[in-house]
């Protein structure tokens, strides 16, 4: 349901290599967050977000990352990083058809 889904995120670029030298780590950021903004709908929160989106592009692979499963407060409060609820997880794993290995 459109309860579940975030309300706010962060975006995250990580660069290596030399194919992507010449980009900012902050660039790539910006660029992800400007997409997932438009797409979405989501607001931008450096601090207070409910989900981060961590891009890491070298020159082999450019790879986003999710975190998907929500991590308790009580018994998980040492992970800052808040992810998905379990059924929305579940939902868009379930739409990408992952290969094994994948």
């Amino acid at each position: 349901s459109r309860e579940d889904l975030p309300r706010s995120f962060r975006a995250t670029g990580k660069r290596a290599g030399k194919l992507a030298a010449h980009l900012s780590s902050n660039g790539i950021a910006e660029f992800v967050g400007e997409a997932v903004s438009d797409s979405m709908g989501w607001k931008v929160d450096l601090h207070e977000f409910d989900l981060e989106v961590v891009v890491h592009l070298n020159d082999d692979h450019l790879i986003v990352c999710l975190p998907l499963l929500e991590r308790g407060t009580s018994q998980q409060a040492h992970f800052a990083m808040p992810g998905l609820s379990q059924p929305v997880a579940w939902a868009m794993a379930r739409s990408v058809e992952p290969l094994p290995g994948e």
